[in-house]
């Protein structure tokens, strides 16, 4: 449960974030969606790791999902 609570809340920043940099401040569709998926994921590492898997966060264990994670951020934005 709480992966999915986490999951929704960091999709809602994401979408947020990107929406708003977009839509009310003229900022470029692609690096509005850079700077909400910088927020989003960045919230949905720490925050999952903490409370969903209570495991420890590490620069090696980070750096593996932030390349995992920013392949689906290429595709996004190519898409």
């Amino acid at each position: 449960m709480p992966f999915l609570v986490i999951g929704v809340g960091c999709a809602v920043i994401d979408f947020g974030i990107t929406n708003t940099l977009d839509q009310y401040m003229g900022v470029q569709r692609d690096l509005a969606k850079v700077v909400g998926w910088i927020f989003g994921t960045t919230a949905a590492y720490v925050l999952n790791s903490k409370y969903s898997f209570n495991a420890k966060i590490d620069s090696k264990k980070a750096g593996a999902v932030f390349v995992l994670y920013a392949v689906t951020l290429g595709v996004q934005v190519l898409l």
